[in-house]
């Protein structure tokens, strides 16, 4: 997604995020979330769907449709197992939020960041706390979506209050635990739901290094 550099005087005046889609399919994938309460955005690495969900939510934010944004994202490692992290809740989840917060840096200067963090509009909110709430006036961001369990998407689906949306981003064949894989499975069951829409963006919108859509190509090619 093409952003304008941000002035110095902008830290103190920013009132929205300057972007737009870097191809037809990032465009069509905006058009998903807008036109649905619940939307899958999967696809293969480096295809933005982190940075579509991260924009879409903070127009919302700066426009006053929505009064929150809260990223989610399963405490899973990919394939290691780090131990015993320290610190209190917010040191834990940090590790796991930090590739979303990257991406909000790239939208926001650093003061209007701090702020939103500091009023609560934006808010990093593990998985394993969600049950028995209700999101209302929120964008709900779930972040890697393919290591959330069948259970946890169930779950997080069902989180859904009045003048809501949520966005799941994730590619459903790099998952951590492919025996339970969340994404896919809402994939496969939820085709039918009304207001509830899917995007899947191809490796020719990988905006990365050009040998990573020549590697997923191969991977997926090998999986299919």
């Amino acid at each position: 997604m093409s952003r304008k550099k941000k002035s110095s005087t902008s830290s103190q005046t920013q009132r929205s995020i300057d972007f737009s889609p870097l191809d037809d399919h990032q465009k069509e994938a905006l058009k998903t979330i807008k036109d649905n309460s619940v939307t899958f955005l999967h696809g293969c690495a480096g295809t933005g769907k982190s940075t579509l969900a991260a924009a879409y939510s903070l127009r919302g934010l700066f426009t006053g449709s929505v009064r929150k944004i809260v990223i989610t994202r399963p405490y899973v490692c990919a394939g290691e197992q780090l131990g015993h992290l320290p610190g209190d809740l917010n040191d834990k989840f940090d590790p796991f939020f930090a590739p979303v917060k990257i991406i909000f840096e790239k939208f926001l200067v650093k003061t209007v960041l701090n702020k939103f963090f500091k009023n609560e509009q934006i808010v990093a909110y593990p998985v394993a706390f969600m049950r028995g709430v209700t999101f209302e006036d929120t964008v709900v961001i779930v972040d890697e979506a393919q290591n959330c369990t069948r259970e946890q998407m169930h779950m997080i689906l069902t989180r859904l209050g009045h003048n809501s949306k949520i966005i799941c981003t994730g590619d459903e064949f790099q998952s951590d635990i492919p025996e339970n894989n969340g994404l896919k499975d809402a994939i496969n069951i939820l085709q039918a739901v009304e207001g509830v829409g899917f995007y899947e963006l191809p490796p020719t919108s990988c905006y990365r290094h050009d040998v990573v859509a020549r590697i997923e190509e191969k991977y997926r090619a090998k999986r299919d």
